[in-house]
């Protein structure tokens, strides 16, 4: 039964139900808070408590999150009262009501007003329909109201394809969604069509945004220098349908990101490119990077760790320290000298000088 309940509550909650509904009474009246109530309910309630006056009262909050006006409860505290936050009656004939400036209170000489002077003896219900504003929607450029999306983060892997004049490809990998952070605010740019993609001096990547009409385009500096291509900056711009939406940043990196001609780069870890005047950082994860690639494949990979790493030379340093002992050890065991007279019962006694 709990379980029951409890289905029906979430049900409620995300259906669209925009309105709640307080009753009260000089009868004792109860309504369900876990069930919705319309129009049909209303009707059965004033026939089970054979009421003779009846008054309908509406109000429309200004926000999903308001409460409901505090200086009701002096109108509803003298009677029996009950709340259903699902209730959704027709209010076409009902008294509207405005809120106060601070929307924490509502016209209640309005409704004294409209019922009287009411007591345990006036045979009534009142109620009051409390509305909620609707969810705002996104309207694209098309008229076509649509619902709000939530902020959408992109999954999995990302790959860059753009082909260049000679008939190769540039390509450029992250294991996610590249990470812009600019102005406080964090981007995260996933796949584009790689038709867009153009090579020249740089490597042109347009991204589109969660937001229609917004994009993002990178512009990777290529250079070639003595058989060898490197990649050390980066220019961040957003274009957008207003000048607000707008800007444009250029990047660099301490990584040395270069490789042999037909070679490819490929660094574990975080690669940033950043502008530590603005701020803006641009963070790709794993990445492997080739601008000259055949067939649209990575050749070998030029790997950011050098031949030399720490553990390496740790490894050396330790075996070193081993290697010299033991050339000691086995020194010092070649320079024991052994005895060339020996104590035999039928000769005389072995004398032994100390020098010898």
């Amino acid at each position: 039964m709990h379980i029951k309940y409890a289905l029906i509550c979430i049900f409620f909650k995300y259906c669209v139900i925009n309105a709640a509904i307080i009753v009260w009474s000089n009868k004792k009246v109860e309504i369900s808070p876990l069930l919705p109530f319309d129009d049909e309910d209303f009707e059965n309630l004033v026939k089970k408590l054979d009421v003779n006056k009846v008054y309908v009262f509406k109000v429309g909050l200004k926000s999903r999150n308001a409460v409901i006006p505090k200086n009701l409860k002096e109108v509803i505290d003298p009677f029996y009262s009950s709340y259903n936050p699902n209730g959704n009656i027709g209010t076409s004939k009902a008294i509207e009501l405005s809120l106060s400036e601070d929307c924490n209170g509502i016209e209640t000489s309005k409704i004294r007003k409209t019922t009287g002077v009411l007591s345990n003896s006036t045979n009534f219900l009142c109620v009051l329909d409390i509305t909620y504003p609707r969810k705002k929607r996104e309207t694209d450029d098309d008229g076509v109201e649509r619902e709000p999306r939530k902020n959408f983060v992109p999954q999995g892997p990302v790959i860059y394809i753009g082909q260049t004049k000679k008939n190769q490809s540039a390509l450029l990998y992250s294991s996610k969604p590249l990470k812009l952070e600019v102005n406080h605010n964090t981007k995260y740019l996933g796949n584009t069509d790689n038709s867009l993609i153009t090579v020249d001096n740089r490597l042109n990547i347009p991204i589109p945004l969660e937001k229609k009409g917004n994009k993002v385009i990178l512009r990777f500096g290529i250079s070639l220098i003595s058989g060898y291509w490197y990649l050390q900056t980066a220019k961040v711009e957003l274009v957008g349908k207003s000048t607000n939406d707008s800007f444009n940043f250029d990047l660099s990196t301490e990584e040395n990101i270069m490789a042999p001609a037909h070679f490819s780069y490929h660094c574990n870890g975080q690669s940033i490119f950043y502008d530590p005047t603005s701020g803006t950082k641009l963070t790709i994860y794993d990445l492997q990077v080739q601008i000259d690639a055949k067939q649209e494949r990575f050749g070998d990979a030029n790997d950011c760790v050098p031949f030399t790493t720490a553990p390496i030379w740790s490894g050396l340093f330790v075996t070193s320290i081993l290697g010299l002992g033991l050339i000691v050890a086995v020194t010092a065991i070649l320079d024991i000298k052994t005895m060339d007279k020996f104590d035999v019962p039928n000769t005389k006694n072995l004398y032994i000088n100390v020098m010898e």
